[in-house]
């Protein structure tokens, strides 16, 4: 075990991180993925504090296990059940009178947690059970910046009681994460009057003031946050969307009107109209939360009408969130409306009902997921405008049922959200395995360990068997149902390694013969795993290496033409595709060349430019027999950033075609092709880390 110079009771003793509230914030992650790590190995600390954490440099260690407990496991436990378990300051309410076994002690770390967050921001000791979430101790008083009124929220959740508590350290590392971006970026303000605010504070403390305010506190604190955080997040994606309406209502010389609207509809009322649309929810989702005390109800709706019907008919996409008891739901229902009368139509429902949920409330990942589902939303209504206009043109009744029967443009492409992956990391790695897409490694501030499972049938997301090392710019490639990752940057050096993962538990296998990074990889015709191109201690890399999984033997083959990383890869029964990437080390050359390799030839050859030359940008050949190339950076030129972009090449036509745009701007992402679909995942985009996992539903293959 390597040696650590001092505990994080140190940091807080010195008030290490008074001034500098990012580095804390940036060490309390690494404390959150420590908790994390115990946790997800069947494990409760129950002594979580600043002493028993150890630091060296940015790395912590959890240490003094003697209260630990095995969950679920009738192991000899070194403390009695009767005693109170962990430090006094950090003890968790319902282990003050002793543990009881019935409960699942991983809770009480979650709030030992709580209270480590408080003691390392402020520089103290914390004081005694929740009174750190109220005046004059909250951070934002006690330390005078309003920055960190943004981690109230998240203390709030982390303090609350047992059944109550949050208990899931992603959402925790993506509040953390949040934070962390706010206090690099943002200025603390300031105040002249330090009278006024003083008095302010002694107000706010007096008892009697505080038996009121604690009264309503729920309601209040809940009210705010979904009228001050989420409903503008979600107003101003919908800002978006109508000025896009408001140029086809300005085209259409006043035939049709396209706008952002409001709906009286409720959750309840749709779901008494369609049976079917129920069917697509939980037995468990109430929909009354979404309409009276306990929701929202309709956030916004996007709607379509014209004058040259036979009544004021309109058709829309109502936006619903909805406050469940396991956190925030956003819906989208379809809508046919004439008066009072309205029907949900059927076929349309399957292509525009989206859902997104459980949230949790009052966090900012929340936020960022409802501007995402905002996004998607439009794209799901696009197809509703162009039938709407297509029925009109043709003098047909849009009240009619039958006229929005099989939308083709549902059947063809349109990109979704289909999860969040909390916290967002881009320099990750993706592979497809049945109905499970795993994500793997990547960076957060720093590369990670962490791996995540997201089902693709409901959009969940659970944890997986943590790499053996922090790990980022590699690659993974799922052979029958066995994943293998190799090389990438480990602890700042360049790798060779290639492991594969048995039940639960990594395997190193024989290492490749080139340690690179940002590389990319596949498993081609031939059943053998291709690692091409990349970094490495010397350059850029034209070297092809192919490993054999039976034979767990590296073997190089004919190197590519042109030496790149940051490319893209894919494969189909034949051949090897490689495209875009960056060709010269010291930055600036983003090309759009395409090589192909011919897999039983093993020769090279060129094929067509790609349409966007890019670089950091992701590959798949997806079920329809096309290589996608997808998302990137441009360096020069008017679109120079982060791009949309997604082109696919044919290899029947020997061309590339343009296909719908990415939702968000991303590049160093991950993509796979499974279930009739292309999945992207994380990477960075313009000043953020994506959250969202962008799905493309293909066409089918009996479309025309």
């Amino acid at each position: 075990m390597p040696w650590y110079d001092k505990s994080l009771e140190d940091d807080v003793k010195n008030a290490e991180f008074r001034e500098a509230p990012a580095d804390g914030i940036a060490l309390l992650i690494k404390v959150a993925e420590a908790f994390s790590a115990v946790h997800a190995h069947g494990y409760a600390h129950r002594d979580g504090k600043p002493a028993n954490i150890l630091v060296r440099g940015s790395e912590v260690a959890l240490a003094d296990f003697g209260l630990s407990l095995q969950v679920d496991d009738d192991a000899e436990r070194l403390t009695a059940g009767h005693e109170a378990v962990g430090s006094r300051l950090y003890i968790a309410p319902e282990n003050e009178s002793g543990m009881n076994e019935d409960r699942d002690q991983r809770r009480a770390d979650f709030y030992a947690f709580g209270k480590i967050l408080w003691a390392v921001l402020a520089g103290s000791q914390p004081p005694a059970r929740e009174a750190q979430l109220q005046s004059p101790w909250r951070l934002d008083e006690r330390l005078g910046d309003p920055r960190y009124a943004s981690l109230q929220n998240l203390q709030v959740r982390l303090l609350a009681e047992e059944t109550e508590r949050l208990v899931d350290w992603q959402a925790v590392h993506g509040e953390l994460a949040a934070a962390h971006r706010r206090f690099s970026f943002e200025k603390p303000e300031t105040h002249d009057d330090e009278q006024l605010l003083a008095a302010v504070r002694r107000l706010g403390g007096q008892p009697r003031v505080r038996t009121l305010l604690d009264e309503r506190s729920a309601t209040m604190e809940r009210d705010a946050w979904l009228h001050g955080y989420l409903m503008p997040a979600l107003a101003d994606s919908a800002a978006t969307v109508g000025a896009a309406l408001s140029q086809v209502t300005e085209e259409s010389n006043g035939a049709i009107r396209a706008y952002v609207g409001s709906d009286e509809n409720s959750v309840s009322k749709l779901f008494e109209v369609s049976e079917r649309l129920r069917s697509k929810v939980s037995q468990d989702f109430d929909p009354s939360a979404a309409t009276g005390d306990d929701g929202i109800g309709a956030t916004a709706c996007y709607f379509v009408e014209s004058p040259l019907g036979p009544a004021r008919i309109r058709a829309g996409l109502a936006l619903f969130t909805s406050l469940q008891k396991d956190g925030i739901w956003l819906l989208t229902v379809p809508i046919i409306e004439r008066g009072p009368e309205l029907f949900v139509p059927e076929d349309v429902l399957d292509g525009a009902f989206l859902v997104s949920g459980p949230n949790p409330w009052r966090l900012e990942q929340t936020v960022e997921a409802a501007r995402d589902f905002s996004r998607a939303a439009f794209a799901r209504f696009a197809p509703m405008l162009s039938r709407y206009v297509e029925v009109i043109d043709k003098g047909a009744d849009p009240f009619d049922p039958t006229v929005w029967d099989a939308l083709p443009a549902f059947l063809t492409t349109s990109w979704t959200t289909a999860g969040s992956l909390i916290p967002a990391r881009n320099h990750l790695a993706a592979v497809a395995v049945g109905d499970v897409i795993w994500i793997l490694g990547g960076q957060l501030e720093s590369p990670t360990d962490r791996v995540n499972m997201l089902d693709i049938e409901t959009g969940t997301i659970r944890a997986g068997p943590p790499l053996t090392a922090p790990r980022m710019q590699f690659r993974a490639v799922a052979v029958d149902e066995a994943i293998y990752v190799l090389g990438g940057e480990i602890s700042h050096h360049h790798s060779d390694t290639l492991e594969t993962l048995v039940g639960r538990e990594w395997i190193a296998r024989a290492p490749m013969r080139t340690a690179r990074s940002d590389f990319s990889a596949v498993l081609a015709a031939d059943g053998a795993i291709y690692a091409i191109g990349g970094l490495s201690e010397t350059g850029l890399l034209t070297t092809v290496e192919r490993y054999w999984p039976g034979e767990d033997r590296w073997e190089e083959v004919a190197p590519l033409r042109h030496a790149r990383r940051g490319f893209a890869i894919g494969a189909d029964s034949r051949y090897v595709y490689v495209a875009g990437g960056q060709t010269n080390d010291s930055g600036g050359v983003y090309t759009d060349s395409l090589e192909v390799l011919d897999v039983f030839t093993g020769t090279w050859s060129d094929g067509p430019a790609l349409p966007t030359s890019r670089a950091w940008c992701a590959g798949t050949v997806a079920q329809d027999g096309n290589f996608y190339v997808l998302g990137g950076h441009r360096e020069s030129g008017s679109r120079r950033g982060y791009v949309k972009a997604v082109e696919a090449f044919d290899p029947r036509t020997w061309r590339w075609d343009r296909v719908d745009p990415l939702l968000v701007a991303r590049a160093s992402f991950a993509s796979v092709a499974s279930a009739n679909s292309i999945f992207a995942v994380g990477g960075e985009g313009d000043g953020s880390l994506p959250v969202s996992v962008e799905r493309l539903l293909l066409r089918r293959p009996d479309a025309e």
